[in-house]
């Protein structure tokens, strides 16, 4: 007899642990299990409970204690309701909705039975109490004002007075941070037993104090405790919470303990820069599998990954932006890095909002785990990036009211002194050559450049020919803000690549609350004036061809030969060209 009921005592499947994460909207179960499991969840009322009966099981631990200041579970018991059946009956504060599933081992723990307890009566992006502040919305029915600046005339170089527009208010900078991993998921762990969870949550904790006593932005928290949320979830709660900006912290980690510096890695959609960021972003990807998540709603989730036309021209921002950050570290710490990696993080696949990811060093490095433990080196790594943002909102036009009008020199510049112009958003090598009456050829030469790209804040050398022969049709002081009239084939994304600008802040201007557009609609542009719309000839300089001519308007040589009854792709020295709108 003792015999028979040790053979059925043997095969009961063990719950070795149970572990509650509360988060403001749920709060989530896990119960270490000795192997797959068939379980049941269902609620009662009056009082409300949740009950868990897990078949062929027994409890080989005693319950855990609970936080009191949870919002949602009040006590924890176990008991027999018949034969081989462990029943969890936890009573609770409120009337929970209830979802449930298991996962299989991972390199971090085996068989998990996961119960994620919600609550209703909280909207789905949870508004935890730690941020009760409202984010301000940009208002787009105040009167435009105009912005003067006037800069310090130089003795050895000349100025540049930017030649100002009407441009909309200044906006406030709303910055999403996000603390990587949390609650069951730990991230990388050191050999002292820092946890990731624990030391990006600290450092987002004082980005949000510094950003938040900047008066021209504003933080929020995507995880404010220990607590898991999913990675296409903080995307999402980012986007409800009005993000213009997405910064995720993270700790690095490597199997070699010498591993060391910080990076900074940007959304990739064409491959890994480096083996180095494909790693990271395999590891960091399946963060899901290790903190738990459900696949109901996956293919929700990759419609959602999946249908972003608008990634170029966000990509493209988020490393400007990335490059800003890596430089700003550069001064607190080793660079493991010097560029901008890229990579598929899920987490930064957010199609109108320029995402970064942050490793602030390795945790698996000795030396670093102990910086990283500190307040002293979280505080300089906060100041720094809350320093680079400062300095990307400085030239945001959408935000500061910069403009995307031409310079024009200053008329003390003396006349053998060298001339610069300095880049700003929306500037493209095409774009100023023609401000400057040069070729790109010219400009590259000059400048020793081997690319077409023009480096948001570089300064870039001009010919002195440029400035004592100005360009026809520079905008006025009284010129209105620029429209796009939609055109066939026009989509939001391409606009927005067109103009240098991001979908979000076309979509704010022009009170669009879907992606879609219609033939002849009228797009109000940010930042004043379009150059690109209002040039319609072109004088041919030395080293013009036609198809530079047309990469310069965003033509094509086809269009601009009918345009000028031409036969051939030859173009003449002086020639003035017609340039198709």
């Amino acid at each position: 007899m003792a015999t028979a009921q040790t053979d059925a005592a043997s095969e009961l499947k063990q719950v070795h642990n149970i572990r509650l994460w509360h988060a403001p909207d749920k709060t989530r179960l896990v119960f270490d299990v000795s192997a797959d499991v068939v379980h049941r969840v269902f609620t009662l009322q009056a009082p409300n409970r949740v009950v868990i009966d897990i078949e062929k099981a027994n409890l080989s631990m005693a319950l855990p204690a609970l936080d009191s200041s949870n919002a949602h579970v009040s006590s924890i018991r176990s008991g027999r309701p018949r034969k081989g059946v462990l029943r969890i009956v936890l009573d609770v504060k409120k009337p929970l909705e209830h979802t449930s599933f298991v996962l299989t081992p991972n390199e971090l723990y085996g068989y998990r039975l996961v119960v994620d307890l919600s609550d209703p009566s909280v909207p789905q992006i949870a508004k935890d109490s730690t941020h009760s502040e409202s984010i301000k919305e940009p208002r787009l029915d105040q009167a435009q004002t105009t912005q003067t600046m006037t800069p310090e005339p130089s003795a050895e170089v000349p100025t540049l007075e930017p030649v100002v527009l009407e441009a909309q208010p200044n906006q406030q900078l709303v910055v999403a941070i996000d603390a990587g991993h949390g609650g069951e998921d730990p991230g990388a762990i050191g050999h002292r037993g820092a946890r990731e969870k624990h030391v990006t949550l600290e450092i987002a904790k004082r980005l949000k104090k510094a950003i938040d006593d900047d008066p021209r932005m504003q933080a929020v928290l995507i995880r404010t405790g220990d607590y898991y949320i999913d990675l296409h979830r903080r995307r999402q709660n980012a986007r409800a919470k009005g993000a213009d900006l997405f910064v995720s912290i993270h700790a690095d980690a490597f199997h070699k303990k010498s591993a060391n510096g910080l990076s900074v890695f940007a959304l990739s959609q064409s491959g890994a820069t480096s083996a180095m960021a494909g790693a990271l972003a395999a590891k960091e990807n399946a963060s899901d599998l290790i903190g738990g998540v459900s696949l109901a709603n996956k293919d929700q989730v990759l419609a959602q990954v999946l249908v972003d036309l608008s990634m170029t021209n966000t990509i493209s921002e988020s490393v400007n932006f990335g490059g800003r950050v890596l430089q700003e570290l550069s001064k607190v710490g080793r660079l493991h890095s010097k560029r901008v990696e890229q990579a598929g993080f899920a987490v930064l696949k957010s199609p109108d909002m320029p995402s970064i990811l942050v490793e602030t060093g390795f945790i698996t490095n000795p030396g670093e785990e102990r910086k990283l433990r500190t307040a002293r080196y979280q505080q300089q790594i906060a100041d720094a990036i809350h320093t680079a943002i400062a300095k990307y909102y400085e030239q945001t036009p959408y935000y500061n009211n910069a403009s995307y009008a031409a310079p024009r020199v200053a008329s003390n510049s003396a006349s053998s002194s060298p001339v610069y112009h300095q880049v700003v958003r929306g500037d493209t090598l095409s774009t100023i050559a023609q401000k400057y009456g040069v070729s790109v050829r010219t400009l590259k030469s000059l400048n020793g450049l081997k690319r077409d790209t023009a480096v948001l804040g570089a300064r870039l050398k001009l010919p002195r020919s440029a400035v004592d022969t100005p360009v026809a049709n520079k905008p006025s002081r009284s010129a209105k803000p620029a429209v796009h009239v939609v055109r066939r084939g026009d989509s939001l994304s391409k606009i927005s690549a067109r103009y240098n600008v991001t979908i979000r802040a076309l979509k704010q201007l022009n009170g669009l609350s879907k992606d879609t557009l219609y033939l002849g609609q009228k797009l109000r542009l940010p930042g004043g004036l379009a150059v690109r719309d209002v040039i319609s000839q072109h004088k041919v300089v030395r080293g013009d061809t036609l198809s530079e001519i047309a990469l310069k308007y965003g033509s094509t040589e086809k269009k601009i030969m009918q345009a000028n009854n031409m036969r051939n792709r030859t173009v003449m020295l002086g020639q003035v060209l017609k340039i198709p709108q």
